[in-house]
């Protein structure tokens, strides 16, 4: 009887060391379950920031991209009108020396009258050709700007959901993502608005009066009735005259009396038109000799 009960008590209790180590391990069981509950959310929460933070990093490439194209098209823009200007410049010379040379019938203002025909077609050409340029350029950037607004609507979105996951997560996270999407909101509204005076900036045609003080092929210094001293970027496409015959910015001399017209581009004034007038005449050409 002695061994019976011994025997039902020892069962008893090791059943009961059993039970407890069950329960131990049910409850670290549970401990685990709420521990990777929490470490997901966590992680889901960290996930959605970062591809917020990818989808906004493709936002800030794109709108370098748009502030590129818009610098291409304001160039291409620049130079079109300039070019037009070179090339109206050069069919009113090729009028004049049509002109001359029904007058005089010789063989050299027939030349001359056919040479200047040529330039006008070639100025024109390349006026045709930089009008090409302006196009594709208005192109590009009509795609650049619609790849940055979708783009823009798909961070936004992905800044949406990123402060949902955080919400959920933890209150400070739902916070810290509500200061982030109004962060968002005022970076978006400002880059508008530095597009929008990019765009006017660059655009602006300008015009300056003055006295040249040095020029060259690519460049002249102005000094403006202001007394500021203004540097001009020449370009082929810049139309330049003096005293109102076809020129070149090398051959304009310090002293000349000078109207200009220039675009502001990215900090360098960038010749459209120049106007020259001189007091001196022009070097004298050779005549030519008869045999």
């Amino acid at each position: 009887m002695r061994t019976t009960v011994l025997a039902a008590g020892l069962a008893l209790s090791f059943g009961c060391a059993m039970f407890g180590q069950d329960k131990k391990a049910e409850s670290k069981s549970e401990t685990r379950t709420a521990q990777d509950q929490a470490q997901q959310q966590l992680q889901q929460a960290a996930d959605a920031q970062k591809k917020a933070a990818d989808e906004q990093a493709k936002v800030d490439q794109l709108q370098q991209t748009v502030t590129g194209k818009q610098k291409e098209l304001t160039d291409a823009q620049a130079n079109l009108r300039a070019q037009i200007s070179k090339a109206e410049q050069a069919q009113r010379d090729a009028q004049a020396a049509a002109a001359t040379s029904k007058q005089s019938q010789s063989q050299r203002s027939l030349q001359q009258a056919a040479d200047a025909q040529k330039n006008a077609a070639d100025e024109q050409a390349k006026a045709e050709e930089a009008q090409q340029k302006v196009t594709q350029k208005q192109k590009e950037l009509a795609d650049a700007q619609a790849q940055l607004k979708g783009q823009t609507a798909k961070a936004e979105q992905a800044k949406r959901d990123a402060g949902m996951v955080a919400k959920a997560g933890t209150a400070e996270a739902g916070l810290q993502q509500q200061q982030a999407m109004q962060t968002q909101a005022t970076e978006t509204q400002r880059m508008q608005s530095q597009n929008q005076e990019r765009s006017q900036a660059w655009t602006q045609e300008q015009e300056a009066q003055g006295k040249v003080v040095q020029a060259g092929a690519d460049q002249i210094q102005i000094r403006t009735t202001d007394n500021e001293l203004l540097k001009l970027q020449v370009t082929d496409a810049t139309a330049v005259t003096q005293n109102g015959q076809t020129s070149s910015a090398a051959q304009l001399q310090p002293g000349a009396d000078v109207r200009a017209s220039y675009q502001n581009i990215n900090g360098q004034a960038k010749a459209l038109k120049i106007e020259a007038t001189s007091t001196s005449s022009p070097p004298a050409q050779p005549s030519d000799q008869k045999k």
